[in-house]
């Protein structure tokens, strides 16, 4: 992992304010982000204190999983992209990662990108107290969707339409499986007075196949209920370990059912991690610590981790087309800079991706 280049982002502008008086007697400031000014954009960032309590608190701690790599220990939030993302995964942690598309793979994209969206975004809370208060790296370790376009623009062309004819496929998928599977358990019900060996082998043999082809059921079910029930306990109840192994099973035996727009993205944000997480080891000269905040839907991001790095380049380079395979070799490391002469701001470093680099032609 290798800095290729660096954008400071901050205001030209600025009069004495009252985090840089808490900053001269050794408290760090507080600081809201909302955007910056750099040359001639009007990003004004917002000033002010980070509450210590907010509405994920009741979830907190229900909706993170913790695993270890051979590179490092990852706590995971798995949060309904509608509530704002918590931050019980900094605690102890040395950086967070960020589920953030970016637009192009350039530092300056990155900073148009991050200026436009993260101030209305759900991991507005996670983003600046993980910067201004608790002074880590953010890591913007989604994919790239490699086009200089808006991101408003983007989620309306591309990431939209992709989604909605991915849920259209797998659940027509889901009700011709119902409908079979249903029409093959009755018939082996029925045929519950076959005496034969022949007649009770097919017996087994379709009402298998009819179980198999409804196992997928209970992963639906458990997702209608969490996103339908408005009680956040509830909503976080996806990232349990009972969906977990649901949405493990669904990915083993309905590989017909896999949602591509998300199983890919793992795919790059597993590398990503784990080569922020080598970068890390090499500075802290330890296994680093690091928070993931992701949206329920990501559970198969645990298993990727765990993969040998090879095998996650080769399915990498094999199966992975939903967006430029070349704008990924870049992940975005933003760091604060709190500076009494240029304001309070953002330092973005660009990092190279050796492994996708390696495989991206």
């Amino acid at each position: 992992m290798s800095s290729e280049a660096s954008v400071n982002i901050g205001r030209k502008r600025i009069s004495r304010i009252e985090a840089f008086q808490m900053l001269a007697s050794g408290i760090v400031g507080l600081v809201g982000l909302g955007g910056f000014v750099e040359e001639g954009i009007d990003i004004e960032a917002s000033l002010g204190n980070i509450s210590d309590k907010s509405e994920t608190a009741v979830r907190e701690g229900k909706n993170i999983r913790q695993i270890e790599t051979d590179n490092a220990f990852y706590s995971i939030a798995y949060t309904p992209h509608r509530e704002m993302s918590g931050t019980k995964i900094l605690e102890g942690a040395d950086g967070v990662i960020l589920e953030f598309i970016r637009s192009m793979p350039t530092a300056e994209a990155a900073e148009k990108d991050v200026a436009s969206r993260i101030s209305g975004s759900t991991t507005k809370e996670l983003f600046e107290t993980a910067l201004f208060r608790a002074g880590m790296p953010v890591f913007l370790g989604d994919v790239v969707w490699g086009q200089n376009m808006p991101s408003e623009k983007v989620a309306a062309d591309l990431i939209i339409p992709k989604w909605r004819a991915e849920n259209e496929r797998i659940q027509q998928w889901q009700r011709n499986e119902t409908v079979l599977g249903t029409l093959l358990l009755i018939s082996s019900i029925l045929g519950k007075k076959v005496t034969t060996n022949r007649g009770r082998f097919v017996k087994t043999v379709v009402g298998g196949l009819g179980a198999a082809l409804m196992s997928s059921i209970p992963e639906k079910a458990f997702l209608d209920y969490a996103y339908a029930n408005s009680d956040i306990e509830n909503q976080a109840a996806a990232s349990t370990e009972a969906y977990n192994f649901l949405a493990t099973f669904n990915n083993t035996i309905h590989p017909e059912l896999r949602r591509r727009l998300v199983e890919e993205r793992n795919l790059i944000l597993a590398q990503h991690c784990e080569t922020i997480a080598v970068g890390m080891r090499q500075q802290l000269g330890r296994k680093p610590k690091l928070g993931i905040d992701v949206g329920v839907l990501h559970t198969g991001l645990e298993s990727q981790l765990q993969r040998p790095k090879e095998r996650r380049l080769r399915d990498i380079a094999h199966h992975f087309d939903l967006f430029p395979l070349t704008a990924q070799r870049t992940i975005a490391r933003l760091d604060a800079r709190i500076d009494p002469q240029q304001g309070p701001g953002i330092v973005i470093t660009m990092l190279n991706d050796d492994g996708i680099a390696s495989i991206a032609s």
